[in-house]
């Protein structure tokens, strides 16, 4: 509380002024000072430069030493010097604070950034192991369903149908082992890809089912 400390000094410094003795102690306000503008507002610095000089005013009065500014001058100087200390601590200090604020902002965001990375990461990867084993297991519904149909008057294409179903099958686990070669973290290895299925890809599906014996029409509306 440097600002109690200075008010508490008063009667002293005034004793010290009137009765004319030189005592190096009162140099200790300038320590206050120096906590004012450390610690307190800078409005607080004006009414503190008027309780330190208010001894040296009535030093200057009743025991001149010369004219009033040499009396008045020194006990500015060293206010404004303890004062400027004390700011250029102060600021020094808030840009340290500032800074190691914003480190600790930025640590937070890339830790963000790096879970909303994981979060998009794993969506996609369900995307993707979601249309891999979607697909498939259509195809495969679709040729099982079709050879069913097909056993009734035709074992043969029923055997063409599981076949066709053993085929899908080892389709699909080649994919699923291309899209676990990409999540390994080995960046050395550089994993066999594949275009995702498209609308043109479309026909090999139908020939696929239909050859197994299940009946399919498409039509196409448009371009």
């Amino acid at each position: 509380h440097p600002r109690t400390v200075l008010l508490a000094l008063i009667p002293f410094t005034l004793a010290n002024a009137w009765s004319g003795a030189v005592l190096q102690a009162a140099l200790l306000q300038m320590l206050v000072v120096f906590h004012i503008a450390l610690r307190r507002p800078h409005r607080s610095l004006w009414w503190a430069v008027a309780v330190v000089l208010a001894p040296v005013v009535v030093t200057a009065v009743r025991h001149p030493q010369g004219s009033p500014d040499q009396d008045v001058f020194p006990a500015l100087l060293s206010f404004v010097s303890a004062a400027a200390i004390g700011i250029t601590v102060r600021t020094r200090r808030n840009h340290t604070e500032a800074l190691e604020d914003r480190a600790h902002r930025l640590e937070i965001e890339r830790d963000q950034q790096a879970r909303l990375s994981a979060a998009a990461e794993r969506a996609r990867i369900a995307r993707e192991m979601h249309d891999i084993i979607g697909h498939n297991l259509s195809v495969i519904t679709g040729l099982a369903d079709g050879g069913r149909y097909a056993a009734r008057k035709s074992p043969d294409r029923a055997a063409d149908a599981l076949n066709a179903i053993s085929t899908t099958s080892r389709q699909a686990l080649t994919e699923l082992r291309r899209l676990l070669d990409v999540l390994r973290e080995e960046e050395e290895q550089e994993a066999a890809l594949s275009p995702q299925p498209a609308l043109a890809d479309l026909d090999h599906l139908i020939e696929g089912v239909r050859g197994a014996g299940l009946p399919v029409r498409t039509t196409v509306h448009g371009t």
